[in-house]
């Protein structure tokens, strides 16, 4: 009866442990979801600013915000404001909204991502 119980006790203890593990290793997970899109985010303003100013959009003011409607869906909408664009034509504007698209970055495994880049002046 001892001997049940002491394999009870350690069974408890075993299942435990394995619990534990699982929840630690999915905090882990998301904790890694949402470092690499912090830093995708920053190197992705990083990179749109340099394009900007090399087409002559210095100083232009970037606002990036997200939305994440559901588990593993994020949607980004881009605003690029400069008071050049009002004299940009419309060939223009879409090359520069192409370049700056084309300066996004991939979901991580498992997620969607998508994005919108706007201009504003």
């Amino acid at each position: 009866m001892k001997r049940l119980l002491w394999v009870v006790i350690a069974a408890l203890i075993l299942l435990a442990g394995i619990w534990s593990r699982t929840k630690v290793m999915a905090y882990n997970a998301v904790e890694d979801k949402k470092n690499y899109y912090e830093i995708e985010e920053t190197q992705a303003i990083a990179r749109m600013r340099e394009v900007l100013n090399r087409a002559g959009y210095s100083n232009s003011g970037i606002t990036m915000t997200k939305q994440m409607p559901k588990e593993g869906t994020r949607i980004y909408r881009i605003l690029i404001h400069h008071q050049a664009f009002a004299h940009a034509d419309e060939t223009e504007q879409a090359k520069i909204c192409f370049a700056l698209e084309q300066q996004t970055f991939g979901p991580a495994a498992g997620d969607q991502v998508e994005f919108a880049v706007c201009l504003e002046y």
